[in-house]
């Protein structure tokens, strides 16, 4: 029934790997004894979870550490491993070296909390592991799993991951829009005010209003940052962005009017006529003429150019149109409205 021919070897592999244990004891009391058929056969068998076969061929004591550290290793590289992985462990003839590397390299939760609660990890391994988790650098192809969620979950409150690390996995997660990372992180003492900020622009940037609204604190996002974010953000298919932080740079408890000014002015360079309206309705129109003629100069889009010059009207004026003003304002003379007021001494 079992060959005993070269073919038989092969046979004796692959029945450790599908699990046959009756079959592989066989060839093993016929004579398969042969160390590098054995020791290959408990890897094949590792990595598709055949324990019975690795109880087994443990037991004749032919195979090598350095095998066993291998089918380690390979078993915890798989999500469906737990199981083998726990068995193989439970052998205690994996060194330390494999358990470090299981523990920093598996994708399953599981294996990585058996060996964090039952040996001591260092710190390297850890943040290795940390940064698996948070997809640190790596593409957007890789999917968020819950199994990375609860190593992050996990691991994120010990004290020896740099905050260069935290801070990166959280600066990432924001331009990559994974959110249940944020939430672990954002609370995490170690982000510090600038790489609280970083993240912001890039959400804004990024055109994540979830994000962006989520992540405005007035406690970590200074008004620079808003600023920041405003100006450095690109306009096409982000319109409600630039809206958004306009509308927190009108929090005049937390936001100087100097910020909203300079707000002002580049929304007239961008033709955001929206946001001036906001920016305009919390200061209640009381703009500074030079600002206004600022954004006046800056301003390219018609409507726009409109608005600021009522608005000009409304300074010079208090509210109240008189024959000549939009002529003069359409050839941007602002000056010289303010001097035809003096010279006629109108009163309004």
């Amino acid at each position: 029934m079992y060959p005993s021919t070269a073919q038989g070897e092969n046979l004796f592999v692959a029945l450790a790997r599908d699990g046959g244990t009756h079959a592989v004891k066989y060839l093993y009391d016929n004579g398969r004894d042969d160390l590098e058929l054995i020791n290959g056969a408990f890897l094949v068998a590792a990595q598709n979870g055949s324990t019975g076969a690795i109880d087994f061929l443990l037991e004749t004591g032919s195979i090598s550490s350095e095998v066993i550290d291998e089918a380690f290793v390979a078993a915890g590289g798989s999500v469906l491993r737990a199981k083998t992985v726990s068995f193989l462990y439970e052998k205690k003839r994996a060194t330390s070296e494999a358990i470090n590397k299981v523990f920093a390299s598996t994708h399953c939760f599981a294996v990585r909390k058996l060996l964090y609660e039952n040996e001591v990890i260092p710190t390297e391994a850890i943040i290795a592991a940390f940064q698996r988790a948070t997809l640190y650098g790596i593409g957007h192809f890789f999917r968020l799993t819950k199994d990375k969620l609860d190593t992050v979950r996990l691991l994120c409150e010990l004290g020896c991951i740099p905050a260069g690390v935290i801070g990166k996995a959280y600066s990432d997660a924001a331009t990559r829009h994974l959110t249940q990372i944020m939430e672990l992180l954002r609370d995490h003492p170690k982000l510090s005010r600038e790489v609280r900020e970083s993240a912001f622009a890039n959400a804004a940037s990024a055109g994540y209003l979830d994000l962006l609204r989520t992540m405005y604190d007035v406690n970590f996002i200074t008004p620079d940052a808003l600023l920041t974010a405003f100006l450095t953000t690109r306009i096409s298919e982000t319109k409600a962005i630039v809206e958004t932080l306009a509308a927190f740079m009108c929090k005049k408890e937390h936001v100087p009017k100097a910020i909203r000014a300079e707000a002002f002015v580049a929304a007239a360079e961008k033709g955001l006529k929206t946001v001036l309206e906001i920016l305009n309705e919390a200061e209640d129109g009381d703009w500074p003429l030079g600002l206004l003629k600022r954004a006046l100069a800056v301003a390219t889009v018609k409507n726009v150019k409109n608005y600021i010059r009522k608005l000009v009207c409304n300074q010079i004026f208090s509210g109240r149109a008189v024959f000549g003003c939009w002529q003069a304002i359409e050839r941007l003379d602002v000056d010289m409205l303010v001097s035809w007021k003096v010279k006629t001494e109108v009163s309004f």
